[in-house]
């Protein structure tokens, strides 16, 4: 049935009234669309600021347990190849033993495993702990700092703290501590590194350096081939304290291994 408006005005005012209260609908909007723009970048840009510096963190700590377990199987194979006459035949059944007892393990091969029997050698060195121990703490303490505003530029000291990491009884003797300094890379540069860098001096600038610029292994290879060390120094070594202490990037590092996505 066909309605008529009515004449004593009400139809016009139900009108008005519908007029209103959409006109109060469309301003509350408004608001709280202007609301929501002043808060983003005061209330919510501090949401993916909180994501990004935990995950650099777990990156970080993952890290260094993948750097202490390499660091723990080295040190372990070669008190067993100078005390106990491993072989290659011995290291053999090893890899074997561990593709047995636990096959879902990946990166702990032969050659992974005489990679960190030289990482431990090298790195536990006298060459290498005297460097160490006379730069490694203002390295790791520069590493791990703050912005005079307090914001985070490199993940807390409490993940790889300034003493040495750990120290480990094995069957056949101590295991030296790692060096906390090999926390600012991962395995699988640090054994490019060994593999390239000539010298004590040489390994520690490029632990130092691949952080700095946060390098991929690719990338780091590049600056090994190419000589960045002498580049950088100029052959003067006096230059080597500036050159591992300079400033570094106002973000956290993330590892990007293949090795730490096995582990």
């Amino acid at each position: 049935m066909t309605q008529y408006p009515r004449t004593d005005g009400t139809y016009g005012a139900v009108r008005q009234c519908v007029s209103e209260r959409s006109g109060a609908r469309r301003k509350r909007g408004g608001m709280r669309q202007a609301k929501q723009k002043n808060s983003s970048g005061d209330e919510f840009g501090a949401v993916p600021e909180i994501i990004r510096v935990h995950r650099a963190n777990a990156l970080v700590s993952v890290n260094v347990e993948h750097l202490l377990t390499n660091w723990e199987i080295g040190g372990y194979s070669s008190a067993k190849i100078k005390h106990d006459g491993w072989g290659k035949s011995t290291i053999d059944s090893l890899v074997d033993y561990i593709h047995t007892h636990a096959p879902d393990e990946r990166g702990y091969g032969r050659s992974s495993l005489y990679s960190m029997v030289a990482v431990y050698d090298e790195f536990t060195s006298p060459d290498f702990t005297a460097l160490v121990a006379r730069y490694g703490d203002r390295i790791v303490q520069s590493a791990t700092g703050q912005l005079a505003d307090g914001r985070v530029v490199q993940p807390s000291a409490e993940l790889f703290p300034v003493s040495d990491l750990t120290t480990v009884q094995s069957p056949t003797g101590q295991i030296a501590p790692m060096p906390s300094v090999l926390a600012l890379t991962t395995f699988t540069n640090i054994v490019e590194i060994l593999n390239r860098a000539r010298s004590a001096q040489e390994r520690l600038f490029y632990i130092v350096y691949a952080f700095r610029e946060k390098l991929k292994l690719r990338e780091l290879r590049a600056c090994l081939v190419n000589d960045t060390y002498s580049s950088l120094l100029g052959g003067d070594k006096k230059n080597f304290s500036t050159a591992l202490v300079a400033s570094y990037p106002d973000s956290p590092v993330l590892f990007r291994d293949s090795a730490l996505w096995r582990f």
